[in-house]
């Protein structure tokens, strides 16, 4: 039997994750999969909710990036002996319709990644947001010829175990999923990319304007994943086998 953890990622979604925990335990009667909450120290009610919910939750002491939080789900699957993760924003800008997709091809066993690609929607993407994916994806695809499209998406499947030496290689922060592309990419990871749904509102970016000061603000956030980008680049070339 195929052992699945979904891990879901918050940080600040007080005001969608009820209406997140409510539809993904519905989801949950019939697909029965393990469910555990990743909670990056958000400021405002988030944990709280969660914890009222009586779920799983592992909790951060500090904010320690969307690559961190990442880690933490893996750490939890390889703990607890699952043969899949999988991976869902607590933003809720995914769909449970995808995420039963994503579990039944896990489910086969074919694939060592599963990547929800949100191209077929990128006209609904903040500006922001779509300059910065469409810009990765052609770099990926000159660079190392990347065989995924969206080389941003976090909605993914690992396989665990072919994933537990890449993952001491990754990033904390953002730059986490451009940098494990570029990983794949040389290791011959079998993928699997799927077109999938994606929504964006006020409550699924936390991402702030080039006026805002901290390293949530896009530029801070763009200029740090292009210098790792390219460093990873060039020390995987460097270094090659």
């Amino acid at each position: 039997m195929i052992k699945i953890v979904c891990a879901i990622l918050c940080y600040n979604n007080s005001k969608i994750i009820q209406k997140l925990i409510n539809d993904i335990k519905s989801f949950n009667k019939i697909n029965k999969i393990d469910l555990i909450f990743v909670d990056d120290f958000s400021k405002d009610n988030t944990k709280n909710i969660i914890l009222s919910n009586n779920l799983k939750i592992i909790k951060h002491n500090t904010n320690l990036g969307y690559g961190a939080a990442v880690k933490s789900a893996f750490s939890y699957a390889i703990k607890n002996k699952k043969d899949f993760l999988i991976i869902f924003p607590g933003d809720y800008q995914r769909s449970l319709k995808d995420l039963e997709l994503m579990i039944k091809l896990s489910k086969q066993k074919k694939f060592e990644l599963i990547s929800g690609s949100k191209f077929k929607k990128i006209q609904y993407l903040p500006k922001h947001r779509k300059f910065g994916n469409l810009f990765y994806s052609k770099l990926a695809k000159y660079l190392w010829k990347s065989e995924l499209e969206d080389v941003l998406s976090g909605f993914k499947s690992y396989k665990i175990k072919k994933f537990k030496n890449i993952f001491k290689k990754l990033p904390n922060n953002y730059s986490f999923d451009i940098v494990l592309n570029q990983i794949i990419s040389r290791e011959k990871i079998i993928c699997k990319e799927f077109d999938a749904e994606v929504k964006y509102n006020k409550e699924t970016t936390k991402m702030k304007s080039f006026f805002h000061l901290g390293k949530k603000n896009i530029l801070y956030i763009g200029i740090n994943m292009f210098i790792i980008t390219i460093y990873k680049f060039i020390e995987l070339n460097l270094f090659k086998n």
